[in-house]
């Protein structure tokens, strides 16, 4: 999305699917040897209100140190297979099998076991997340 942005900020407009195919082009020709340390990624989710005034959960991943907002998605409910579902878009569509994701108790656990991804439990460096919760509420909620 911020890719997209970013083109229509120049006066070039493309669709999010054109962007996409753009850069998985790109990243067949570029393999990159990945020697860092993985990324870490916050991870939680947030009962919001819709204009409709219907009640749904936004779920939110974050990397840690850009900042980026590496996806959302809203769900009907709150649990596990929501966050199992989150999980597997994620890895599906990130390329995010080689990062640490941090969560709370919330059943995040058991979702990067049935994903197959790393996590740890983290609660201090986990703020990003609740700050991008806390904007939304303050400007859209």
């Amino acid at each position: 999305m911020e890719c997209r942005d970013l083109c229509e900020w120049f006066g070039v407009s493309r669709t999010r699917t054109a962007i996409h195919h753009w850069y998985q082009s790109y990243a067949d020709h570029y393999d990159q040897d990945l020697t860092a340390e993985p990324d870490r990624v916050a991870i939680d989710e947030k009962q919001i209100q819709l204009e409709n005034e219907q009640k749904v959960w936004l779920y939110a991943a974050i990397d840690v140190n850009s900042k980026i907002v590496r996806g959302a998605r809203l769900s009907q409910n709150r649990g596990i297979e929501p966050a199992t579902i989150f999980l597997r878009e994620l890895k599906e569509e990130h390329r995010v099998s080689d990062e640490e994701f941090l969560v709370d108790g919330m059943g995040y656990l058991t979702a990067l076991a049935k994903t197959d991804l790393l996590g740890d439990l983290n609660y201090s460096n986990r703020n990003i997340v609740e700050n991008l919760f806390q904007t939304y509420t303050m400007r859209i909620g």
